[in-house]
C-alpha cells in the first residue's frame, strides 16, 4: 500500500553533507525517501492532514552514520560469554573472578570463551598468563581474546590440547609468546591464536541473541548503515538475511570476505561469479579482504622501525610482500573491490606496492581500494593513497578509547603518524571513518569529538595538528561511508531522492562547545523512512 503521508522535520539545523555543505531548517520524508530540503517556511506549505510533523527545536539533523568498518556479526556475544572488558574488568584479579565465577557454572573439559582484556587499562599494566587462568580454571580450556581481537590468552590446558610447547615453533605470521626461560605465557599473538578462534566460534543461537544486543545499540547512537569486516563464518552472513528478512535487523549491511591464513571465504566468494556491490540497499557483498598486519592498541601492528624497548621487534607481518600480492590481485583479477588490514606502516607500504602492481597488471579507473585502519600514516605514505585513489578507513575512535595505550606505549614520533585525519583530508582523500566495534565501542560521538580534539577519554592530546573540523568528521562517519561501498549515489547526505536514513541528535552539534560534543545523544533514528528509535517525544503540530 502506498504511503500517503510524510513525515516533516522543522526548525532544525540539517546538516545536509551535500556537493555544497548547505545548512538548511527542514526535511520532508515520504516513503523510504527524502522528498523535500529547504527551510521551515517552505516546509509547512507542504503539511497536510494525515503528515506527521516534529519539531527539531534547534537541534542538528544529520544522515544516518556508517560505521565502515566493524565486527557486529558476533559483537554482540562478548557480554553473553565470559566478559573481561573494561571498566567491569580493571585488573588481572578481576579476569580471574570472572573465569572462576565461568568455572562454577561450566562443566570440566568445556570451554570458557572470553573477550575484552586490555592492560592498558590496568593500574600495573600486567597481562594474564596462563598460570593467573590456571589458578581459577585448572580443569576447564579456557580461552579469552584481548578486546584488539589479535591476540588470546589461554590456561595450561588449552596448550596441551593444541601440542603447544617450548619446542613448539611460532607459526607464520603469528607468534607464540614465552618468558625467559623459554616457556610459552599462554599469550598466542595473530595466526597463533586464529585456529583457536575458529574451534571456540560462537553458536548460530548465540549470534542470534548477540545481533539483536548490536541492532538495538546501533539504533540508539544512529548507525543506519554498517560495514562487518568479520569475513570468515558463513554462519554470520546466513544469519544476516535471515534476520533482515524477519526485520530484527534495522540497519543497511555491507560485508566483506576475507582470505587470512586459515580462512578462505574470498576465495571460496570468486568461485561463485558474485561481485562487490551484489545484493540490495539493505545487504551487500562488499571487499574482498587481505591481512596484512595485527593490532595498534595491542602493540603487533607492522612498523619500519622497532617498538620501544626492543632493539628487533617490528611487530608481525601476516604474510610475505609475494603472498599479499598474490591475494590482491587474486581479488582485483576477479572484478572485487579489495581492502585490506594494514594498521603500520611497514603494511600500509607493502600494502600499496601490492595495489600499485594489481593496477598496472589491469588498469581499472575506480577500483576504490581501502586500507583498513590505516592507522600509522606518514606524509609519504599519504601521499601514495592520494596518487593511487585509495580509501583509507580510519578510526579516531581509537584514540578516545585506546589512546591512553597509544601513549604508554609509543615514539613520539608514531603517535604524530596515528590516525592522520587531517594529513589525509588537505590531500583531497575521502576518508571514512569507524569503530571496529567490538574493539572499542561503536558510538559515532566521541569518535567524532577525538577527530575535532585529539583528546583521548582521559584528555591527553595525540597529534594535535591533525585536528579536523565538525563537518568534516561528519562527512567521513556519512558520505565518505557510503562513497567506500560506491553507495554515494544512494545514501550518506540529505538530498531529494536518496534514502531517508537520518539521526537527530539532542542539541546543535556546530554550535556547542567541541568539549560536549561525546556527551550529546541520539534523540531519533530514522532508517528507511521509518522511525527505529526515538528517546523521547518531540512532536508537535
Amino acid at each position: 500500500m502506498q504511503q500517503s503521508a510524510e513525515i516533516i522535520f522543522l526548525n532544525g539545523n540539517v546538516i545536509t553533507v551535500d556537493s555544497q555543505d548547505r545548512q538548511c531548517e527542514a526535511v520532508s520524508v515520504w516513503g523510504n525517501r527524502i522528498s523535500f530540503v529547504g527551510t521551515t517556511q517552505e516546509a509547512r506549505k507542504r503539511i497536510g492532514p494525515e503528515d506527521r510533523v516534529i519539531d527539531l527545536a534547534g537541534r542538528s539533523l544529520l544522515p544516518g552514520f556508517n560505521d565502515a568498518h566493524c565486527h557486529f556479526g558476533y559483537a554482540g556475544t562478548a557480554k553473553l560469554q565470559a566478559f573481561v572488558g573494561y571498566p567491569e574488568v580493571q585488573s588481572v584479579e578481576d579476569i580471574k573472578k570472572v573465569v572462576a565465577a565461568w568455572a562454577a557454572k561450566t562443566p570440566k573439559g568445556q570451554w570458557i570463551v572470553g573477550r575484552g582484556w586490555d592492560e592498558t587499562k590496568y593500574p600495573d599494566r600486567r597481562r594474564p598468563t596462563r598460570w593467573d587462568l590456571d589458578e581459577v580454571a585448572p580443569d576447564h580450556l579456557v580461552f579469552l581474546t584481548r578486546t584488539c581481537g589479535h591476540m588470546s590468552v589461554v590456561n595450561s590446558k588449552v596448550l596441551a590440547a593444541e601440542s603447544i610447547d617450548r619446542n613448539t615453533l611460532d607459526p607464520h605470521g603469528g607468534m607464540i609468546e614465552r618468558d625467559s626461560k623459554g616457556e610459552p605465557t599462554g599469550l598466542l599473538l595473530e595466526h597463533a591464536h586464529i585456529p583457536l578462534r575458529g574451534k571456540t566460534a560462537p553458536s548460530v543461537d548465540l549470534l542470534d541473541k548477540g545481533m539483536d544486543t548490536v541492532n538495538q545499540e546501533f539504533m540508539q547512537v544512529g548507525i543506519t548503515s554498517a560495514t562487518d569486516m568479520s569475513g570468515r563464518n558463513p554462519n554470520e552472513i546466513r544469519l544476516f538475511q535471515k534476520k533482515l528478512s524477519r526485520g530484527e535487523i534495522q540497519f543497511r549491511i555491507n560485508y566483506a570476505v576475507r582470505n587470512s591464513g586459515p580462512v578462505t571465504l574470498g576465495t571460496d566468494y570468486v568461485k561463485t561469479g558474485l561481485l562487490t556491490g551484489y545484493g540490495s540497499p539493505w545487504m551487500r557483498l562488499g571487499c574482498f579482504k587481505a591481512q596484512m598486519d595485527g593490532s595498534g592498541s595491542g602493540g603487533s601492528a607492522g612498523m619500519w622501525t622497532p617498538y620501544p624497548g626492543s632493539d628487533h621487534y617490528t611487530g608481525i607481518l601476516h604474510m610475505t610482500q609475494e603472498e599479499l600480492d598474490r591475494l590482491v590481485f587474486q581479488g582485483h583479477e576477479a572484478g572485487y573491490q579489495v581492502c585490506v588490514h594494514a594498521v603500520g606502516t611497514q603494511a600500509i607500504e607493502m600494502t600499496l606496492l601490492s595495489f600499485e602492481r594489481a593496477l598496472r597488471k589491469i588498469p581499472r579507473p575506480d577500483h576504490r581500494f581501502r586500507i583498513e585502519h590505516c592507522t600509522f600514516c606518514e606524509d609519504s605514505l599519504a601521499d601514495r593513497i592520494r596518487d593511487l585513489g585509495v580509501i583509507p578507513v580510519i578510526g579516531p575512535a581509537f584514540l578516545y578509547w585506546v589512546g591512553d595505550g597509544y601513549i604508554q606505549k609509543y615514539h613520539k614520533q608514531w603517535l604524530d603518524w596515528a590516525v592522520a585525519t587531517r594529513r589525509l583530508l588537505d590531500r583531497g582523500i575521502k576518508v571514512p571513518f569507524h569503530s571496529d566495534l567490538p574493539v572499542v565501542p561503536c558510538n559515532p560521538l566521541p569518535a567524532i569529538y577525538t577527530a575535532v580534539t585529539r583528546k583521548t577519554e582521559s584528555g591527553q592530546e595525540i597529534g594535535p595538528d591533525q585536528k579536523i573540523t565538525v563537518k568534516e568528521a561528519i562527512r567521513s562517519y556519512t558520505l565518505f561511508g557510503a562513497y567506500g561501498s560506491f553507495e554515494e549515489d544512494i545514501k550518506g547526505s540529505i538530498e531529494e531522492g536518496k534514502l531517508a536514513d537520518l539521526v537527530v541528535l539532542s542539541g546543535d552539534i556546530l554550535r556547542i562547545d567541541p568539549e560536549k560534543i561525546k556527551d550529546l545523544r541520539v534523540d531519533l533514528t530514522m532508517v528507511d523512512g521509518k522511525i527505529r528509535y526515538q528517546r523521547k517525544a518531540q512532536e508537535c503540530t
